[in-house]
């Protein structure tokens, strides 16, 4: 019996392939990525004694949450797991494959923003000695750099700064 869920969801995978190639316009990296996805999902569900069409809630949230934490995969690379289990789920649902979609409420895991990384010292010394201390243009460009590196700002907050954004002292 396993054997044959097994065979019918390769052949639901490879009918969702083909709806997102040809329906939705998705690049070929894109539908492997999914399909690669929904394989893996097949096979845990196999492993648990269900399919994709008798997947439940639970089945889904703790693939997409524990067992694909366990295996390795951070949260910025279980998001696109997740697109492809709900976006396969919606496909199903709307063709009458499965009764009622169990990835509805499926969550995105939450990744943060990643931090810039600060310039080491003596790469700043080292801009710094670059410029030409006898004319304004090396001036301006050492003021810029040590404001820079100094207050963390970034280019573009450098370069909207008005002098009315500068406090002064009297």
């Amino acid at each position: 019996l396993l054997d044959m869920s097994s065979k019918k969801d390769d052949a639901l995978i490879a009918a969702f392939g083909e709806y997102i190639e040809y329906t939705m316009g998705r690049t070929l990296g894109t539908i492997n990525g999914y399909l690669c996805h929904l394989n893996r999902l097949a096979k845990y569900l196999k492993n648990r004694g269900a399919s994709l069409q008798t997947a439940s809630v639970d089945d889904l949230e703790i693939f997409a949450g524990l067992h694909l934490h366990e295996i390795g995969i951070s949260p910025r690379s279980r998001r696109p797991a997740i697109a492809a289990i709900r976006g396969f789920y919606k496909w199903a649902d709307r063709k009458g494959l499965i009764e009622g979609n169990p990835s509805t409420g499926l969550a995105y895991p939450q990744i943060g923003r990643k931090l810039p990384n600060s310039m080491p010292l003596k790469a700043v010394e080292s801009m710094l000695m670059q410029t030409d201390l006898d004319t304004f243009m090396g001036v301006r460009d050492a003021a810029i750099i040590a404001v820079l590196a100094g207050c963390g700002l970034r280019v573009s907050g450098l370069v909207n700064l008005n002098e009315g954004d500068l406090m002064r002292e009297i």
